[in-house]
């Protein structure tokens, strides 16, 4: 898959791929990115690029930053993340539905041709659904306290969202329903918010300042 395929197109843009360029190689490149990106709208967070960039400025260190290795290398760091959501997509099913219904889930979303076109072309997507799949599984084995569990439902939630806003819509009731539910689900809540959530933002908003040379908060 490459920028010359018949059936790219902008819009499609591989959300992430041309901006994780930008961010090793800085205004010596031209690239072809959505109007998003533009830094009068910064409307994309550049967290998820940043990940994808972090082996393109070891290339450059090295002197060895081939079109081979900077494009693969890219597509290798997503892979990560894919494989992580295929993880928890896994143990998901497995609780819900046994090891066969899972077994049965991962051989179709590894072969489903829509799921592969829009995960690995629009890698935002791609990103987006692993760390929601992550924080569903997370939020399958809540507890009323702050613990592993809480954290990482928070942190993987809250990466979803950073990567593309729009992931929040379907957490809102959910948190609204277990703050409800008791005091405790409540506090362990707040506390998560606060110990996981506020640093993770206050990591994109790093990132995001330094990458559109302005105090920027997507």
């Amino acid at each position: 898959m490459a920028f010359g395929e018949k059936n790219y197109h902008p819009d499609q843009s591989w959300q992430g791929h041309e901006m994780a360029y930008k961010i090793a190689y800085g205004d010596v490149v031209d690239i072809v990115s959505t109007w998003e990106w533009l830094d009068y709208y910064a409307l994309r967070s550049h967290l998820y690029p940043a990940f994808l960039s972090l082996p393109l400025h070891l290339w450059r260190i090295l002197g060895i930053d081939s079109n081979f290795l900077v494009c693969n290398s890219i597509l290798f760091m997503n892979a990560i993340i894919q494989v992580m959501g295929d993880y928890f997509l896994f143990h998901l099913a497995n609780d819900m539905i046994g090891k066969q219904g899972a077994l049965m889930t991962i051989v179709y979303a590894l072969l489903n041709k829509r799921i592969n076109e829009i995960f690995q072309k629009t890698l935002t997507n791609g990103c987006e659904a692993a760390f929601c799949v992550m924080g569903l599984y997370y939020f399958a084995h809540l507890k009323p306290k702050f613990d592993r569990n809480m954290t990482l439902m928070t942190l993987g939630i809250t990466v979803a969202f950073i990567v593309r806003s729009s992931s929040l819509v379907g957490w809102i009731p959910l948190a609204l329903f277990q703050c409800f539910s008791s005091m405790n689900y409540f506090f362990a809540i707040v506390l998560s918010g606060l110990f996981v959530a506020v640093p993770t933002f206050g990591l994109s908003v790093l990132i995001d300042s330094l990458c559109y040379g302005r105090f920027t908060c997507p």
